[in-house]
């Protein structure tokens, strides 16, 4: 658990930057939250947590979770790697929680 000041992003750049893909798939102000179930919600964690960052040698997230957390609780989250070459993060990734849709 982090605990920081509010509005102070730059005491939790690593949340932000989840954050910042969150938002590719679920725009602010075009996004229906109430229409996101728990497994619509371990499918948008899936995406972000397999898309591989700079900041991490291009590791992705999920990789080294893996190597510090206990299996049973990505696996209690549901929450599963997604292939390189399948990780979406664009809106059509939930496309019926999107305004308009």
């Amino acid at each position: 658990m982090y605990f920081c000041d509010p509005l102070q992003s730059q005491q939790k750049p690593k949340c932000e930057k989840n954050h910042v893909e969150i938002r590719k798939v679920l725009p602010k102000g075009e996004s229906d939250f109430d229409a996101l179930s728990k497994p619509d919600m371990a499918v948008l964690m899936s995406h972000v947590n397999s898309y591989g960052r700079e900041a991490l040698g291009w590791a992705a997230p999920y990789d080294l979770a893996q190597l510090t957390l206990p299996t049973n609780l990505l696996d209690g989250l549901s929450i599963g790697r997604i292939p390189a070459e399948e990780v979406t993060l664009k809106p059509y990734l939930l496309s019926h929680a999107i305004a308009g849709k």
